[in-house]
């Protein structure tokens, strides 16, 4: 390898390569300083890089075949000789339970950005028929948080060590980018029939 040829914006490509990018990450400063390249970088692989100043974040983005217009499903054809281009930006499904928790999340977001596990226990607990077993229920809540951690839509930022429910986390506003409140109706109306939840 040339190490010659590296970019001085590498760590920012990585870093984006691997998830999201915060204000508080090393990476956010060279992202910044080197955004025009970056973007540009990325454009020549059909990768677009979303940088939401006002929200603290930047992520990318690869737009679905569906998403693309006639013209730019030409433009590929004629640059490449494909026909579409390879996913790199995977899209993870969220499950029902992952998909209910966002969009109670994404709605709390429009009046608070912090909740409490109590809360959110509270939140689900309405679209569930009456569980006997409330550990197994509380064991199934606890395993839709984490996936939400995992994905960077939730934080934690403080454990009660006493009280497991008063642990305290903050709903990331990238959240309003992958989920559309408009559906919040629709998918609570699913989830309610799904459980016979009267």
């Amino acid at each position: 390898m040339n190490w010659n040829n590296l970019l001085p914006y590498s760590p920012a490509i990585i870093a984006l390569l691997k998830g999201i990018v915060k204000t508080s990450d090393k990476a956010w400063n060279t992202l910044k300083k080197y955004e025009p390249e970056i973007k540009s970088f990325f454009e020549s692989i059909g990768i677009a890089v979303k940088v939401r100043d006002e929200n603290g974040y930047a992520y990318l983005s690869q737009p679905d075949e569906n998403e693309l217009s006639y013209e730019d499903k030409q433009i590929i054809k004629q640059k490449t000789g494909f026909v579409k281009l390879d996913r790199l930006i995977r899209r993870e499904p969220l499950s029902d339970e992952q998909a209910l928790l966002s969009l109670l999340l994404r709605e709390r977001l429009e009046e608070d950005e912090i909740i409490t596990k109590r809360e959110i226990y509270t939140e689900l607990k309405i679209f569930y028929k009456e569980n006997l077993d409330k550990e197994k229920q509380y064991k199934d809540f606890e395993n839709v948080i984490k996936q939400l951690l995992k994905i960077n839509f939730i934080t934690e930022l403080k454990k009660d060590e006493d009280d497991d429910l008063e642990t305290i986390y903050k709903i990331e506003k990238i959240i309003t980018d992958k989920i559309d409140i408009d559906k919040i109706d629709e998918i609570k109306q699913k989830f309610i029939q799904k459980n016979a939840v009267k």
